[in-house]
């Protein structure tokens, strides 16, 4: 026994593996692991409470962990709280790591919905209602009236007006139909409104304006839950946390809430649905899979990608060419519509 304890303070001494010590430090980095996965399954469940004191465990388990961070920030940005989400990124991209792109293009996101949201609010506090309709009659004039209109949504949202948040959305999206941000925004209010059919094609149209954004692969997820997920009245029981990169599977059913999709939503079927049906008419639907499935990183997507080149440049010039509606032809939405699911 004596010999046995000096050979265990040796390895300790002058550095050799000690077997005990590397279990321990094992069994620590899989709870950290442990954590974060359980986190993320409520966040794709769209279950932010429980998702935050996960991530928040596994960082005070290792402060210094560049995924923890990155995934509470993804939970406070979708919770609204911009701040909270632009401090947890910043201190991340203090440590090295392969997700400093993951973290700034979530700053990105930060500083552009903070900055609105607190305009807005400042702004908002001090006008009247009638100020309010002035100001956005002025902005659907100026080129740059969907960007006002996104942070006018996103400004309602965090002061719980769903209607007018979506609808001013919407209005963003009528202004500029290929604006990614609106579209992302769209998804996730249709998802966590448990308007699955409608949250497939918004995820599906910010990921063709946006397919190589590092947060692409999360907004491939998302549609995939949108897709396949076993859905409860406002989350998923067993989401998924990663693209599952079945993309004939992921092809048919996105085909199949195309062609089926009868449902009273005006903004879908004056939108989503021309669009899409149109790229299933002139045989474009499995370049548009392929191509918004970009950043799932799936090699033998990848592969075919390169090999079909003509067929993306065709989608592209479809794409490029496409006629919108006309901004006063589409319906106002209804809050009775909001809140309703896919039929």
């Amino acid at each position: 026994m004596v010999k046995g304890h000096k050979l265990f303070i040796l390895t300790l001494l002058f550095g050799t593996p000690c077997p005990l010590y590397s279990l321990l430090g094992q069994n620590h980095t899989d709870s950290v692991t442990n954590l974060i996965d359980q986190g993320r399954h409520f966040y794709y469940s769209h279950n932010y409470a429980q998702a935050l004191p996960l991530h928040k465990q596994a960082l005070a388990m290792k402060p210094n962990s560049v995924e923890a961070l990155l995934e509470l920030g993804w939970t406070l940005f979708d919770m609204g709280e911009y701040l909270g989400s632009l401090e947890a990124t910043n201190e991340g991209t203090y440590y090295p790591s392969n997700l400093t792109d993951d973290l700034y293009a979530l700053i990105s996101l930060n500083y552009y919905f903070n900055l609105g949201l607190a305009t807005n609010d400042f702004e908002f506090s001090r006008r009247t209602e009638e100020e309010i309709e002035q100001y956005k009659e002025y902005s659907r004039k100026r080129p740059d009236g969907h960007d006002r209109f996104l942070r006018l949504g996103i400004t309602y949202i965090s002061h719980g007006d769903t209607a007018n948040g979506f609808e001013s959305i919407y209005q963003s999206i009528r202004l500029r139909p290929d604006f990614p941000q609106a579209h992302l925004m769209l998804a996730k209010l249709y998802d966590r409104s448990n308007m699955k059919k409608e949250a497939a094609m918004a995820y599906a149209l910010s990921l063709f304006h946006h397919n190589r954004v590092p947060y692409a692969r999360r907004s491939i997820t998302l549609l995939e839950n949108a897709l396949f997920g076993n859905g409860g009245p406002d989350a998923y029981e067993s989401p998924s946390i990663q693209p599952s990169g079945k993309i004939t599977e992921f092809s048919e059913a996105l085909s199949h809430v195309i062609e089926s999709y009868s449902s009273e939503h005006k903004q879908a079927m004056n939108y989503y649905v021309p669009w899409f049906r149109g790229i299933r008419g002139n045989d474009l639907f499995e370049p548009f899979v392929r191509y918004i499935y970009t950043g799932a990183n799936v090699p033998a997507n990848e592969s075919w990608l390169a090999e079909n080149r003509n067929s993306i440049d065709s989608l592209l010039s479809y794409a490029k060419t496409y006629q919108w509606p006309a901004v006063d032809t589409v319906s106002t939405i209804t809050s009775s519509q909001t809140g309703n699911g896919s039929e």
